[in-house]
């Protein structure tokens, strides 16, 4: 009894503390493969992905003073990228014409919506501290497609620049490896690492990529570097220290929780809505 109630008033201290950020757990595979996007060989696969900000931050731009991801979450000093800026709250891929295509569950309806701005230069190559500015971060203006049940989203910008955009091909199947580029815990755009995916059903991919919370809408590519698919859920596993701290739970690669819906899959709604985008200068 008297360890569940030490949890129960360290989960519930973590939560009060945690800004604007629901309570995650995490995973790592085996190894922790995150790379910066300057280590990638074509960092302008980055370009195209954004990552979302509360409004919190995104309104005091260019001068935002970022938290670092220990602060933050509670993480333990030894983390990777433990002293790294942590704004994120979730990642999104530009496919045209100001439109960002991510999770479902980030943006539920227009109150999220107007809350979130999305910035295109979050990585390691942005000077973090002591203060950090975005020269293209945009509002999410309105919701212009959803599908529930397969957690996705298409969001419209208040922008009118001439943004990169991922090229997006609705043939391209599933893969047995892939990786995915995002904002895991709210840091800047990550490499996830190469990991081995199954197909989980017709709509989906079960991956073992270290991903985390923030991750959410990240776009997944094949070894071909081509988009396949976007991450909308994963494993929820975590370690305590015993110093009170968080550190990340490693598990093995035999066990993928990460899933990813197929583009291939997407309604047909939002498959016109992009490939409209797709043609936009």
């Amino acid at each position: 009894m008297i360890e569940m109630k030490y949890l129960f008033i360290f989960f519930f201290s973590l939560m009060a503390h945690a800004q604007d950020v629901p309570f995650f757990t995490e995973t790592i595979y085996d190894t922790d493969d995150r790379l910066n996007i300057s280590q990638l060989p074509n960092p302008s696969l980055a370009l195209p992905v954004a990552v979302a900000i509360s409004h919190r931050y995104a309104r005091l731009n260019p001068f935002i003073t970022p938290p670092t991801l220990e602060s933050r979450y509670r993480m333990c000093k030894g983390e990777a990228f433990a002293q790294e800026a942590s704004l994120g709250d979730c990642t999104g891929v530009h496919v045209g014409g100001g439109i960002i295509l991510t999770a479902q569950h980030c943006v539920k309806n227009k109150y999220d919506c107007e809350k979130l701005s999305w910035a295109f230069d979050f990585t390691d190559t942005l000077q973090h501290f002591p203060t950090l500015g975005f020269e293209h971060l945009y509002q999410c203006e309105s919701i212009l497609a959803q599908d529930v049940d397969l957690d996705v989203v298409l969001l419209k910008l208040k922008t009118k620049a001439r943004l990169p955009k991922q090229r997006i091909d609705f043939g391209v199947g599933g893969a047995d490896q892939v990786f995915a580029i995002g904002s895991p815990l709210g840091l800047p755009l990550k490499h996830s690492g190469v990991g081995s995916a199954v197909m989980d059903s017709t709509t989906h991919l079960i991956a073992a990529l270290d991903v985390f919370h923030g991750n959410s809408g990240s776009p997944i590519f094949n070894l071909n570097e081509q988009m396949i698919g976007l991450l909308v859920s994963g494993g929820r596993d975590f370690e305590l220290d015993s110093s009170g701290c968080l550190k990340n739970y490693v598990t093995s690669a035999d066990l993928p929780q990460e899933r990813i819906v197929l583009l291939k899959a997407l309604p047909e709604n939002m498959k016109k809505i992009i490939q409209r985008a797709q043609r936009s200068r």
